[in-house]
């Protein structure tokens, strides 16, 4: 059974091209892949992420019990802060990634599509005696993602208020009486905010943003785009380069997710010991295509094996995998995200993929490939 957006019948009436991925109906795009992509790398996109799991938890331990179990600091962010964390296992490999939203009386765990029911069996297992109360909030209100460098002027015209500055920084706001949930997703990369807004109200929000906005302003972006945007970004999603199978030092996010200061969680001992000794094996890789020309179908897949050397010479031995690929419309090549032995991540590797359509030679790059 195909899971749909509570949107999809409203975007249908924009004019929307929808594909299948991993159980849902999501709009592809608006006009083409290109023109959404265009809109929100250069102006100001908005795109429909309902798809996305939220998990709530209450109760006076709720903040303690996440502190104790993921990889930051949960402790120490005050109501409307926030953080992306990991949920590892004792072997430091990565169980869930997530944002956490720390509001007065809950916290909100926003997470990949379909990753929320994986999540609460295990908060549920690791709960003993705490007073936690979990539940489900998934599809609850529908959420909707701003980016783009024109989205905070857009916003500050759309609320006539401050604009929220401080990555992860959440805010209770009204408009039109309408109750929404404002998170600050912007980073030295991109300018992206999120809403939650209540089901019922979604579609008259969203017009009131399309029409408030000049003839170059916002508008509609589908998955596509954000799919090449967030790759071109190198940013990384759980169940695409993100699995059971991968240590968090291999992601290159343990900066970012991980806490040096706040001491034991699971897998903890594990992230310290490579940080400290520079065990690492592998680690997420760049890699950009050196045909001039690809289609899609073209593209390596999930799971293509790279080896070392050149497509011209014999081919060496396999040094990692293909986990994602598009077709990069700022670069004009074909690129890739891929696990590689650490001896070969350095950028300007030549290396040569092993696909269904042959033998791509490819570089390795430095992430982000595009800021």
């Amino acid at each position: 059974m195909i899971n749909e957006l509570p949107l999809n019948p409203f975007w249908k009436k924009r004019g929307c091209v929808f594909k299948e991925e991993r159980g849902w109906r999501l709009p592809a795009f608006f006009e083409s892949p290109e023109a959404d992509y265009r809109k929100a790398a250069e102006r100001c996109g908005i795109s429909d992420l309902s798809f996305r799991g939220k998990i709530e938890l209450r109760g006076k331990d709720r903040v303690s019990f996440l502190h104790n179990l993921l990889t930051h600091d949960i402790q120490n962010l005050a109501p409307g802060g926030g953080c992306r964390a990991m949920l590892l296992n004792a072997a430091g490999k990565i169980l869930a990634d997530m944002n956490v939203h720390i509001f007065e009386d809950s916290v909100l765990l926003d997470t990949e599509m379909g990753l929320q029911k994986k999540l609460l069996d295990l908060l549920d297992r690791y709960l003993i005696t705490e007073d936690v109360r979990i539940s489900d909030q998934s599809g609850a209100c529908i959420h909707l993602s701003l980016q783009g460098p024109e989205t905070a002027s857009v916003l500050r015209n759309f609320f006539q208020t401050q604009i929220l500055a401080r990555p992860f920084q959440n805010a209770s706001l009204l408009f039109d009486s309408i109750p929404l949930i404002f998170f600050c997703l912007t980073d030295p990369i991109k300018t992206e905010y999120q809403f939650l807004i209540p089901k019922e109200k979604a579609v008259y929000v969203i017009e009131k943003i399309l029409a408030g906005g000049e003839k170059n302003g916002p508008g509609l972006t589908g998955c596509d785009a954000a799919e090449i945007l967030r790759l071109e970004r190198g940013e990384l999603r759980y169940g695409w380069e993100m699995s059971e199978d991968i240590l968090l030092p291999e992601t290159g996010l343990e900066d970012l997710t991980a806490s040096e200061t706040k001491g034991c969680y699971p897998g903890q001992e594990v992230v310290a010991r490579i940080r400290t000794y520079k065990g690492l094996k592998r680690k997420i890789t760049g890699l950009i295509l050196n045909e001039e020309k690809f289609r899609t179908d073209q593209l390596p897949a999930s799971g293509d094996r790279i080896c070392a050397g050149e497509t011209n010479s014999e081919t060496g031995k396999e040094i990692g995998r293909i986990a994602t690929s598009c077709l990069s419309i700022r670069l004009k090549k074909g690129i890739a995200l891929g696990y590689l032995e650490k001896g070969f991540a350095d950028p300007g590797e030549e290396v040569t993929i092993q696909s269904a359509s042959g033998k791509i030679s490819a570089r390795t790059a430095a992430l982000p490939f595009v800021l």
